[in-house]
């Protein structure tokens, strides 16, 4: 009986509790190897016990013996594949959807520069994933190579699981088929697009112009102008900046894309970083009066010293109120030099 021993562990360990303690030490596939081996070797050896053993005049027959052990490790050997099995599904699936996500971008209809560029970034994606996608592959076809020893082939294909050379020969190849196609078909409307953005560029040039004019005309920092007023011109003004911001980060993608010279635009530099500095004042100013607002409409009633419940509630609001003056005023010492000739800055102080 002594030699039964050394297999008490099937039963005396936790299949679950040691498999997420396996897992937990993030274990490579050659660990996963090392541990079904041993699995296939404890059955191998289980295997040559012999079916009778013969002590003196005592026969013990070790049928039930075997079979028992046999089960137990079955058990053991089926938890760790099955486990394996699961995160090269899983795998696959992120494998499968990457390569869907890649489809759907280079599906979607080329409108405009913008939507050209991506297309185009796409294919480019495509191309260079080429050289690298059997890497990516590898682990999952070696991790089914490992399985194919240690689960049948029921157990591996049930439920839609995917042999991984499917993958790269129909999912892959159909996409890289797809962009091929795609790519011939954007070589006629590439000229069109390029002509597009040369007006549009030229269009932009013109408009910069007139924006900054106006903005100096009508915007913000129009000397002489209450800070409320100054704060609902830049909220207008951050809007239509915002606007050609977009036209030129769009512009600027379809001059790369086509390989054309940057367009500056000196004037829309010069307000962005107006806008910016201006932002900071008028963010702490529109804080202070939405504050201000919020208290005005605190009650103020007479309290006497019998209410002292009441009393220590108002000390407590006070309290927050002189916190919260005392931040502002710190963050009013913050702003940057120039912000401090404005009238909303004076106001604020």
């Amino acid at each position: 009986m002594d030699s039964f021993e050394k297999y008490n562990w099937l039963w005396k360990k936790k299949i679950d509790k040691e498999l997420t303690s396996f897992n937990d030490s993030n274990p490579q596939l050659e660990d996963f190897e090392s541990k079904l081996s041993d699995f296939a070797q404890s059955e191998a050896e289980v295997g040559t016990i012999m079916i009778q053993h013969q002590i003196g005049a005592l026969s013990l027959k070790t049928n039930n013996v075997k079979t028992g052990l046999h089960k137990w490790i079955v058990l053991w050997k089926d938890a760790y594949a099955k486990d394996l099995l699961k995160k090269a599904q899983t795998n696959i699936d992120n494998l499968t959807d990457e390569i869907k996500h890649i489809r759907l971008k280079i599906e979607k209809p080329a409108k405009d520069v913008d939507s050209l560029g991506n297309v185009m970034y796409a294919l480019e994606e495509i191309r260079k994933k080429q050289s690298t996608i059997e890497i990516e592959f590898r682990p999952v076809i070696e991790m089914y190579n490992l399985l194919e020893n240690y689960l049948d082939d029921e157990d591996i294909n049930k439920e839609g699981n995917k042999d991984p050379s499917q993958i790269i020969n129909k999912d892959w190849d159909e996409l890289v088929q797809q962009a091929v196609q795609v790519r011939n078909n954007l070589q006629g409307q590439q000229s069109d697009f390029k002509k597009t953005l040369i007006v549009g560029v030229k269009v932009l040039t013109e408009d910069v112009v007139s924006f900054r004019k106006n903005f100096e005309e009508n915007g913000p920092m129009v000397p002489g102008i209450e800070p409320k007023e100054a704060l609902n011109r830049l909220k207008l003004q951050s809007e239509e900046y915002q606007i050609r911001e977009r036209k030129f980060n769009s512009y600027n993608a379809g001059e790369v894309l086509f390989g054309l010279p940057h367009q500056s635009y000196p004037e829309l530099e010069k307000t962005k970083k107006e806008i910016d500095l201006l932002d900071k004042l008028y963010s702490l100013y529109s804080k202070v009066k939405d504050t201000i607002s919020k208290w005005k409409d605190v009650p103020w009633t007479e309290i006497s010293e019998e209410r002292s419940t009441m009393v220590d509630q108002t000390q407590t609001q006070l309290a927050k109120m002189v916190d919260q003056t005392d931040t502002f005023g710190r963050d009013c010492q913050k702003l940057p030099g120039p912000l401090k000739q404005w009238d909303a800055y004076k106001e604020l102080k």
